[in-house]
């Protein structure tokens, strides 16, 4: 899971991971060739995800005046029965992050189904003097000074993906 999560924030750079037994003979559990580019982000979902995820997603890029959300996140159709598929990375770093989880997943709105997970992919930039990531050890547990501003930006950012507007209905 590690491994994932530096892959994720760094395609352009090559990871291999092997396993290593008593008798020396490592065996490559994963290989992730850099996947520099323009397209390099959803090149490495594809080869650490291994699922159907990439072709059921939407690009998100959002900017508002002090923060910018890119990345991907999955179509409402695209669920799954937990949040082993939601990545986040707040200024390069991944975080474990329960508000951007439940935002993530209030954007949808009643597109999403009560008990299914969006699978999410999105890397926040947020100016370092809005956040405070000495709360945990870890470092994985970071928190947000204006936890209401990231709701907001995170809520319009996967609005404006999946273009909910067209979901809505209009009476004439």
């Amino acid at each position: 899971e590690i491994v994932k999560r530096l892959a994720l924030s760094n395609p352009e750079i090559s990871f291999k991971l092997y396993e290593i037994k008593d008798e020396g003979n490592p065996r490559e559990i994963l290989r992730l060739d850099n996947s520099a580019g323009s397209n390099g982000l959803s090149i490495r979902i594809k080869r650490v995800l291994k699922n159907e995820f990439m072709e059921n997603s939407h690009y998100v890029d959002y900017k508002s005046e002090t923060i910018k959300i890119n990345g991907y996140i999955s179509s409402p159709t695209f669920v799954s029965g937990n949040a082993n598929n939601c990545y986040f990375f707040v200024n390069g770093r991944f975080v474990k992050d329960r508000s951007l989880l439940s935002f993530t997943r209030m954007a949808y709105g009643d597109l999403l189904e009560k008990a299914g997970f969006p699978s999410a992919i999105l890397f926040l930039n947020v100016p370092s003097e809005e956040i405070d990531v000495n709360v945990h050890p870890s470092k994985l547990e970071i928190k947000f000074k204006k936890l209401d501003l990231i709701r907001k930006n995170l809520k319009s950012a996967v609005f404006k993906s999946l273009n909910i507007e067209r979901f809505n209905t209009r009476s004439h």
